[in-house]
């Protein structure tokens, strides 16, 4: 009979499933766990105190199986100790499944076992893998679970190292230093090692025996005991100064020693990284670093090499030598060198002791002579060089101090050639040149100069100043210029000598004597130039010159003919070329024309007495530049006699043209007087730098004027030039306006006519001087305005600015008419009168002729002088036009009649300008001579005028510094008397003149002198006589 519940379904059996259990119910379960799990162990109290910690210790703390071998049986017994406080038990748990096979525990349980009591337990280990373990074996007791460190170790290399940084610390150069590196192994494994560089290569081997240490002192017998030695390592490298062995090898449980050697053989610190590389691959490579310093040996020299650089024979000369002690001690040293350089070389001293931390010196004088050649031939390192060598020996020191002494010998003898200079024949107004060679047999550079030439004879080039390279040969031109000569002094041969000075190196001068020899001869013709030279002239423009051709000849005339070069050739002409007769005692003017042009060089240049220099032919910067000899020929036109010859030198320079005016001829055409014409012109800059443009001043009374500033004009630019043309006269005008530049100049042609009438003024330049009269007379002068136009007009006299005035309120100067009408080419006089009622020098106005339309106002400039009495002394100033601001400083004060007169006599101080360049014509003037002027005034009451004298007191002044034309004179009524001061000033001395820093060093001297003027018109109460004084000042260059 089937069982029922074998019939239920597969359905009905799934749906009996548990159900999961709810979360009240897995709380509850896992504290029944837990529960169960702390009632496992409990606390052990024992009279009040709960025991903590491990109840039983382990004899030996760890199980430890070292060194074991797959297949092998090893035993232990560990004691187990009960040290809690009462009775305790314990039981083994297992181990961890994975070593659990690989142990078997025995042991005889003891159970409870009271404080103190021990029990063994014996472990055998029976390894089956070759692997470390690393576990716990683990007991339980009462008061809690126990873990003992359960360790086995397979065999194995254990290295160690005393160091890894070898260091030799510092080494002097030549001596060596030894380090020791201990590799200890503490395993059972032994293995192989090789010494590699940083990147792991092998180190080249080179064997050397260096013997064996043991552990303390040498190698032991498994310690290696050959050193391999960089072979092919470059010198300077670190590796190549250490000694090492390459390779080695270490056993089980002991250790080995490499030995380090280092000679160091080049100064410097020095760090390297060498590996030791195992054979065994689980032994980690050891990066090794060593290090160390080459310090220079203690005694060294401050230079190793001594350069006496070039010295001269027969000169001696001497060098300091410094060696220095570098260590703490005192140290002995000697100095020797070559026995073959004792009779040239000498060492004070050879022996001494250099203190600690010092310096000694050794003095070394050396004094060649004409053997040095053949005694130091085996130092000889090039020609005329030799290098001595030198070696201080120290104490303690090994390596010796080595130097040497570099010496270039050579001669200071300069040749000339040709022993004595011929001039030959020479004109006494020309002059002739004659060429010579000076040669260098020297090393040295040797600056000369030619000293103490007589004033016929001048060096070139650079005035017989220049230098020598070593063996380098100049040709030098002497140039012979007689001095001039009266008539009828006899000539003959010149002979004397000149003196060539030459200094070589800083040392050695010398002087030689260099004879010379001319025959002169004078010539009836003369020139006021010989030498021409016209300045640089740009394409297209003309310059021109003159000079004047003199007969001093008193009885004879000559034919002169000039024969220039071709026109086309150089661009000269010369009027007259011919003078058929130049009478005796006469003269005749030569004009000499330049057109400025770049020409082909002649063929025939030479023939035609002419040289070129032609310079940066390709490009805008070319320069052309002729040099002519002109013969003049000449013969007397009453005596059969031959045709003489005579030279006339002309350069000339042609330069590209760098300003470029367009267009370069402007015609204004007609202009009416009263008006103005302006015509723009374009100025461009060619040259490749700024042009600052200057202009050459224009005729104030040309008419043309230019309107704009001459600013700069940049490279390749273009700048407008405004001209003006306002025609002061009916009459053609024409001008050149020149603009010029450093290297350049334009001329652009200006044409204009003017068609309207203007005023003329007589005087032209409007400077009306009344003269000099006394107080209360009246001086009177006449003026003329003309009218140069065909109708009438007005005009009118208007003061612009006025000098002192009279205290009386009466005006000084009077014009008489003021205003008034000039008819058609007619004269007006206009009479002016000065009446002065005080002495002074500056009465003056400034007055301004107005015509109604009148482009251009004509001025006048009025002045007079009046004195107490009619003898007067003042400055001699000329007579011109001042400035706005000299007229302004002219005037008095309304208040200066109040001013006291002075007790003092007048003074003028007269200063000689210093000479400089620059100057002026009237300030070139000013630096030889400055002027007084003492008069006396004509009265209008002829009857009162009377005569006057005066006299200078010239003191004496050492060399006649200054001079005074006229120290006593007399004077008549309206006479005046210029009295010149002259200064004569000392020959400057050489000194100042030669050396540049020297130059201008002086002084300013002063003289005082004293003088007196008697007679003439003397008011009532004054003294007839009446002293003044003139100081003179002057630069006088003295040191």
């Amino acid at each position: 009979m089937e069982d029922p519940e074998d019939s239920k379904t597969e359905e009905e059996t799934k749906a009996i499933t548990l159900r999961p259990l709810t979360k009240y119910e897995q709380n509850m379960m896992l504290r029944a766990k837990t529960k169960h799990k702390e009632n496992i162990t409990k606390e052990q109290k024992c009279w009040g105190k709960t025991f903590q910690g491990s109840a039983f210790i382990p004899k030996p703390e760890k199980i430890i199986f070292k060194d074991f071998d797959v297949g092998s049986t090893y035993t232990m017994t560990v004691v187990l100790t009960n040290v809690s406080f009462t009775f305790n038990s314990f039981k083994l748990l297992p181990l961890e499944l994975e070593i659990k096979d690989f142990f078997s525990v025995t042991f005889t349980p003891p159970g409870r076992m009271s404080a103190g009591l021990t029990c063994p337990v014996t472990i055998t280990f029976t390894p089956k893998v070759n692997k470390d373990i690393i576990s716990i074996f683990p007991i339980l007791s009462e008061t809690g679970e126990i873990h003992i460190p359960l360790e086995c170790y397979t065999k194995k290399s254990v290295i160690s190292y005393d160091t890894e940084i070898i260091n030799f610390n510092q080494v002097i150069l030549g001596e060596h230093s030894r380090k020791i590196l201990t590799i200890s192994n503490n395993g059972a494994l032994g293995s192989d090692f090789r010494l590699l560089d940083k990147e792991g290569n092998p180190i080249p081997l080179k064997s050397e025996k260096i013997g064996s240490l043991d552990e303390s002192a040498s190698l032991g017998p498994g310690d290696i005991s050959m050193v391999d030695s960089a072979g092919n390592l470059p010198d300077d490298s670190f590796l190549a100064m250490l000694d090492f062995p390459r390779s080695g090898s270490i056993g089980s449980y002991t250790s080995t020693l490499i030995s380090f050697r280092f000679s160091p053989t080049l100064i410097g610190l020095y760090t390297e990284i060498i590996q030791v590389v195992y054979q065994n691959p689980e032994i980690p490579r050891l990066f090794l670093r060593i290090q160390g310093e080459c310090t220079d040996v203690p005694i060294s020299v401050e230079k190793l090499l001594y350069d006496f650089q070039v010295c001269v024979l027969g000169h001696t000369y001497r060098e300091r030598i410094v060696l220095r002690n570098r260590s703490l001690l005192p140290m002995k040293i000697q100095l020797a060198f070559p026995k073959d350089a004792k009779d040239h070389l000498e060492f004070n001293p050879t022996l001494g002791y250099i203190q600690a931390s010092s310096e000694f010196e050794i003095w070394c004088r050396f004094r060649p002579n004409s053997d040095v050649f053949i005694k130091l031939r085996d130092f000889q390192d090039t020609p005329g060089v030799f290098k001595i060598p030198i070696r201080v020996t120290g104490a303690n020191q090994v390596m010796p101090v080595n130097f040497e002494i570099r010496i270039e010998v050579t001669s200071d003898n300069m040749t000339i050639e040709p022993s004595l200079i011929d001039f030959g024949d020479v004109w006494v107004q020309t002059a002739v040149s004659a060429s010579f060679r000076i040669k260098s047999n020297c090393h040295l550079p040797q600056e000369y100069a030619f000293v103490r030439l007589p004033p016929t004879i001048s060096i070139q080039p650079f005035d017989g100043f220049g230098t020598l390279l070593p063996f380098e040969s100049v040709e030098l031109k002497a140039i012979y210029r007689p001095a001039p000569v009266k008539p009828g002094t006899e000539l003959g041969k010149d002979s004397n000598e000149i003196y060539l000075r030459y200094k070589t190196g800083d040392l050695c001068a010398r002087e030689v004597r260099i004879p010379y020899s001319a025959k002169l001869q004078t010539t009836p013709i003369t020139f006021s130039s010989y030498k021409i030279e016209f300045p640089s002239t740009p394409v297209g423009e003309v310059s021109e010159f003159s000079i004047t051709l003199n007969n001093v000849s008193k009885k004879l005339p000559y034919s002169i003919e000039i024969i220039p070069p071709p026109v086309k050739a150089s661009g000269l002409s010369i009027t007259p070329v011919v003078i058929p007769k130049l009478s005796p005692a006469s003269f005749n003017r030569v004009l000499i024309k330049y057109i400025a042009e770049f020409r082909p060089c002649p063929d025939d240049i030479e023939k035609l007495g002419g040289t070129i220099n032609d310079f940066d032919t390709d490009n805008k910067d070319r320069s052309q530049h002729y040099k002519w000899l002109i013969p003049v020929f000449f013969r007397p036109l009453i005596n059969d006699e031959k045709v003489k010859c005579i030279y006339i030198e002309i350069r000339t320079t042609v330069i590209n043209k760098y300003l470029i005016a367009e267009p370069d001829f402007i015609d204004f055409g007609e202009v009416a007087v009263s008006c103005r014409k302006v015509i723009e012109f374009v100025l461009k800059n060619n040259d490749s730098s700024s042009a600052n443009i200057k202009k050459d001043p224009l005729s104030p009374y040309g008419g043309f004027t230019v309107l704009n500033a001459m600013r700069s004009i940049e490279p390749g630019q273009h700048r407008p030039i405004v001209v003006e043309f306002e025609p002061l006269s009916q009459q053609l005008f024409e001008e050149k306006l020149i603009l010029k530049t450093i290297t350049s100049v334009v001329s652009i042609h200006l044409k204009g006519r003017g068609v309207r009438p203007q005023l003329k003024l007589d005087p032209e330049d409007g400077l009306v001087n009344m003269g000099n009269c006394i107080i209360g007379d009246t001086i009177e002068k006449i003026i003329t305005l003309k009218n140069l136009v065909t109708f009438p007009f007005d005009f009118s006299l208007k003061k612009l600015i006025k000098g002192v005035q009279n205290f009386n309120g009466l005006v000084n100067f009077t014009y008489i008419p003021q205003e008034s009408k000039i008819e058609p080419g007619k004269d007006l006089q206009v009479k002016i009168r000065f009446n002065p009622d005080h002495s002074s020098e500056r009465y003056f106005e400034h007055v301004l002729i107005d015509v109604p339309n009148q482009i251009e106002p004509k001025e006048m400039y009025i002045a007079g002088n009046c004195w107490k009495r009619s003898i007067y002394v003042r400055y001699d100033k000329p007579f011109r036009w001042p400035s706005k601001t000299e007229m302004e400083e002219e005037s008095e004060g309304p208040l200066s009649f109040l001013a006291k007169p002075s007790d003092r006599p007048p003074r003028f101080e007269l200063v000689f300008i210093k000479e400089a360049p620059g100057l002026t014509a009237e300030q070139i003037e000013h630096t030889k001579q400055r002027k007084i002027v003492i008069g006396n005034c004509k009265l209008n009451d002829s009857k009162s005028d009377k005569a006057g004298a005066f006299e200078i007191n010239m003191p004496k002044v050492e060399n006649n510094l200054f001079v005074c034309d006229m120290v006593k004179g007399n004077l008549a009524p309206g006479a005046e008397q210029k009295v010149t001061f002259t200064f004569n000033p000392l020959p400057a001395d050489p000194l100042l003149t030669e050396l540049e820093v020297l130059r201008g060093i002086g002084q300013w001297i002063e003289v005082l002198v004293e003088g007196k003027i008697t007679g003439g018109w003397v008011p009532g109460g004054m003294q007839d006589q009446a002293l003044f004084e003139v100081l003179l000042r002057a630069y006088v260059q003295q040191i």
